[in-house]
């Protein structure tokens, strides 16, 4: 029993790895940018 939905959970959690790297990246990229036009405003 414990196999099998091991087996199960597999593919889905080896398709939901690049997705989620990539949901990781742009969130990463957007708290960037947005601290970066935060300090350009405070400084103009």
């Amino acid at each position: 029993m414990i196999n099998t939905t091991e087996l199960s959970s597999y593919p889905y959690l080896s398709f939901n790895l690049p997705s989620l790297f990539f949901s990781s990246f742009v969130h990463h990229l957007f708290v960037f940018s947005s601290s970066f036009l935060r300090s350009l405003f405070v400084f103009c």
